[in-house]
This record gives structure tokens, sequence and C-alpha cells, in this order.
């Protein structure tokens, strides 16, 4: 009886285990083969300038892989994918020759390109939301000496779509101490860039500082205009730009 028991207890076991491992396969869906012949299954986060990033079950920090490296790939996560000519895709990546040629498969279409050619992958599953990135930074320093107190902020929010991007970000630093005028200084600027074939895009920018150690009420400064990547790999990004830009500044009258 109690060699039934164990058995029955081995088997429960070898289910459990089963089921777990099962479990760990279906979260991680994308993996990658490396030229050496060793793999590494796990979630791709992106690839930018050459790296990619890509996270495991198994791990609490990233793995960075080198596209050089990489022999195979096989995705099962919809990336926003930019190739060295300037097209744009949404869709999953996989190797139909290893080392050589790729397959973008979208949602009504499969694009094959070849394996120099893809420049960046951002992670995006589909949906709006993931599109977006954002961070935020809060810092508090405390001087004695001169009883010296700085408090800073930072913020960045932005938008990746399939044509376009936009990014806004802040930062504040507020300080105080002894003897002196308390300094506050306050910068914003939004960045739009629409993509346009053939490597050529468009941006626009605005930019918003104030500074009361500089008696700078607010300085507004704009540019817009088109640029052009003269070089644009997964290595490296080159590009040149022209456009129009203005300036505004308005200072305190205070003495």
């Amino acid at each position: 009886m109690s060699d039934l028991k164990q058995k029955l207890m081995n088997r429960y076991f070898l289910l459990v285990v089963s089921v777990v491992i099962f479990q760990q396969a279906t979260a991680q869906t994308d993996s990658i083969i490396f030229k050496n012949g060793n793999f590494i299954v796990g979630e791709i986060k992106d690839l930018d300038k050459g790296v990619f990033t890509i996270e495991t079950d198994y791990s609490d920090d990233d793995f960075k892989i080198k596209w050089n490296d990489v022999k195979e790939i096989y995705t099962d996560t919809y990336f926003l994918i930019t190739l060295s000519d300037g097209r744009r895709y949404n869709g999953k990546l996989s190797t139909i020759s290893p080392g050589r040629d790729l397959i973008i498969a979208t949602s009504n279409e499969e694009v094959e390109i070849e394996h120099e050619s893809l420049v960046f992958l951002k992670a995006v599953e589909g949906g709006f939301w993931s599109k977006f990135h954002a961070s935020v930074d809060l810092g508090f320093s405390y001087t004695k000496a001169n009883n010296l107190r700085q408090l800073s902020f930072a913020s960045n929010i932005g938008y990746v779509a399939e044509k376009w991007s936009i990014d806004f970000s802040s930062n504040s630093v507020n300080s105080t101490q002894d003897e002196v005028e308390p300094i506050k200084r306050t910068d914003m600027i939004v960045t739009y860039r629409y993509f346009l074939p053939n490597d050529w895009f468009a941006f626009g920018d605005i930019s918003l500082l104030s500074n009361t150690e500089q008696k700078l009420d607010l300085r507004t400064n704009g540019k817009g205009g088109l640029g052009k990547y003269i070089v644009h790999t997964n290595s490296k990004y080159w590009a040149v730009y022209t456009g129009l830009s203005f300036n505004n500044e308005k200072f305190s009258t205070e003495s």
C-alpha cells in the first residue's frame, strides 16, 4: 500500500512540475538563437542601436543581446518595427533563412526583409496604451553648512505610433539657502516627428524656460522643418535637418 501511495505522490509531483514548466513556457513568447547554438526564451522589449533587451522569468534583470550575435529570431510579441530604408511596420518577426532573411507578419501582409536591414524594435502589443512610455524622478538634497535645500522634479511622457511620435518632458529645480534669494528653474519641451517615405521625416518642437536666477520670466523657442537620415543602421543613426526657428525672451523688470 505504501508503494502505491509513493507512486501516486511521484506522479502528482511530476504533474505539478509539468504544469509549472508549461505555464512558464507559455508566458515566454519570444525566442532568440545565437550563432554559437545557444538560445534564450523570454519577452523581447526592444532593439535599439544594435542591442536587444529581453525579459525572462528566471532572472531579475533584463538581458542585453547584440543583434550581430543573433542567428535566428521567432516572436509572438507585437512590435513597432523600423527598417534601414525608413519603412515602418506593426507586426511579428521571424527568421526564414538563418542569419540572412526575416519576415514581418502584419495584420494584412507579410514582408520579407534582410537581416541587416532591421534597425529598431519596440514591443507595443497592438494596444493603444502599450505605445506610451513615461517616467518620473523626484529628488531632495540638503547641505547643512549653508542650509541649502534643493528639490528637483523631472518627468517624461511619450507616444510612438507607426507613422509618428510625440514626447513631452519637464524639469524643475527649486533651491533655497541662507542669505541668498530662492532660485527656481523650470523648463518644458514638446517634440513631434512624422515619418515620411525614403527615410525623410517632418519635425517640430517648442520649448519653454524660466529661471529666477537669470531674471528670465519666459523664453520661448520653436523649431520646425524637414530631416533625412543619411546613415540609418542598427548601430548608428545620423540625420540632417533644415527648417525655421524662432526665439522670444521676456525678462523681469526688477533690478
